[in-house]
């Protein structure tokens, strides 16, 4: 029953944006652009502010795509085993508090670099707040990730991704 939720899902978002664009591939491969060019921009010494910003977009970008791959979860354990859906939902229900204070922190050290006068913006700098974003954002990710894990293998469906 979940799989025939997911199919059903996949044939809205192709009707919406085509087949081959659904909202997680276009989020996913804006995040993966935006990170290679950030890379690129580090490799030949040309990080910006706004390189920095959309680096951090598409960290929160890819928490974002995670959540989603959670609730996602849920839902097909929900339609299979109403038992245990109910103690994972009860588990899982920190994870929104959690992503808004996720949110909140990138967002300050979005707020932290924009403000801070050009003459400060080090290597230093650069380096803290790339570093925390990447920190911030392992943790988040590896939670929801084992949470879905841990969902995904009381049910018996095979969810499509």
């Amino acid at each position: 029953m979940a799989s025939h939720i997911v199919v059903r899902e996949r044939k809205a978002e192709e009707t919406l944006l085509g087949p081959t664009r659904s909202p997680r591939i276009q989020s996913t491969g804006l995040s993966v652009e935006t990170l290679v060019q950030t890379a690129d921009d580090a490799s030949n010494r040309t990080v910006s502010i706004e390189t920095i910003t959309s680096f951090l977009g598409a960290l929160r970008g890819m928490a974002s795509v995670t959540h989603i791959l959670l609730d996602a979860a849920l839902e097909a354990l929900s339609h299979e085993h109403q038992s245990h859906s109910l103690s994972e939902y009860a588990l899982n229900r920190d994870i929104k508090i959690m992503q808004r204070e996720y949110n909140r922190r990138m967002y300050e050290l979005e707020d932290d670099i924009k403000k801070a006068p050009l003459v400060y913006h080090t290597r230093e700098l650069v380096s803290n707040t790339i570093g925390e974003g990447i920190k911030s954002t392992k943790s988040i990710v590896g939670l929801m990730m084992a949470r879905r894990e841990r969902a995904l293998g009381k049910s018996n469906s095979k969810v499509v991704e």
